[in-house]
């Protein structure tokens, strides 16, 4: 009989495949150099025939390869400042936050701007009566001036709300802006703003607006009421103005809000939605700071 063994027995002679084997047991052999002991490399063995410990190692190394993917795909995400991020930033909380600080310039005395003109951008008017209170009636606008601490943070609370609703508003109308966003989000601007998620900052914003709003209404009507003003004020042009937009508004927002899906079919949600048309007028009509920004993005909101 020849003494060379036969196919099935390749490799049995040399190793044996079901012994348990470490690494350190090839680190001196040929088995640590990928060969058996003859000299024939591992690779030319069917996989069965190979030693364990290969495989073991190399599914240690795998995984332990897979963790690390996993690890470092996990710190990129929380310190990722996506596309719907750098939006909110810049877009939103950027433009409201300079708003807000030109908001509350009136709040300093007058002769502050003179010294920090860098930063106060409006003269102040915060002053002193005769009785020892302090008050804030710039250029004598009766519509705003207050008396005493109380009123003066309600003044603060109508005024920051109205400088912030500006963006607010900006956003909202000029995610409604079909052709326009539709022209844009082919072009390289779609990698700044995340147009295929407008509806959704539509509908937030929209609710942030009628907050904002209410928060306005109610510090000037509290203060008001408080100097005996509700209804002289409420006849004039900024009291009724106001009235009709914030009443436009809450039919705007509850329209489109879930409470009304039971209530009334689509057709009839969305052709209330239309009060906006009133919203806007109103605010031509409020203040001449509120009708320029009001037009300059409801025109917007045309194209």
């Amino acid at each position: 009989m020849s003494d060379t063994p036969e196919s099935g027995d390749i490799g049995r002679d040399e190793f044996d495949t079901n012994t348990e084997q470490s690494p350190e047991q090839f680190t001196d052999s040929p088995a640590s150099r990928g060969r058996s002991s003859n000299g024939r490399s591992y690779k030319s063995l069917p996989k069965f025939q190979r030693p364990k410990f290969q495989r073991r190692e190399s599914m240690i190394s795998h995984l332990v390869h897979a963790a690390d993917t996993i690890q470092e795909a996990e710190t990129n995400k929380r310190f990722h400042f996506g596309k719907y991020a750098r939006f909110n930033a810049f877009f939103s909380l950027l433009p409201i936050a300079i708003s807000l600080w030109y908001a509350i310039a009136i709040m300093f005395p007058p002769e502050t701007r003179e010294k920090l003109s860098f930063f106060l951008w409006t003269d102040g008017a915060l002053a002193t009566n005769r009785d020892g209170k302090a008050t804030i009636c710039p250029d004598l606008r009766e519509s705003i001036c207050s008396e005493g601490a109380f009123q003066i943070v309600m003044i603060l609370i109508s005024r920051t709300t109205a400088f912030a609703s500006y963006t607010v508003m900006g956003t909202t109308f000029v995610s409604k802006m079909h052709c326009s966003n539709g022209w844009l989000s082919t072009t390289h601007i779609s990698t700044i703003i995340p147009y295929e998620k407008f509806h959704k900052i539509h509908h937030r914003r929209g609710m942030l607006y009628l907050i904002l709003a209410l928060l306005h209404v109610v510090g000037h009507y509290i203060r008001w009421f408080i100097r005996h003003e509700v209804i002289h004020m409420t006849n004039t042009k900024v009291g009724l103005s106001g009235v009709i937009g914030i009443l436009s508004m809450v039919f705007v927002v509850f329209s489109m809000s879930s409470f009304a899906k039971d209530m009334a079919t689509f057709e009839t949600r969305f052709n209330i939605h239309y009060f906006f048309i009133f919203l806007a007028a109103a605010l031509c009509f409020h203040t001449s700071r509120c009708r320029n920004i009001t037009l300059f993005f409801f025109v917007s909101n045309l194209v």
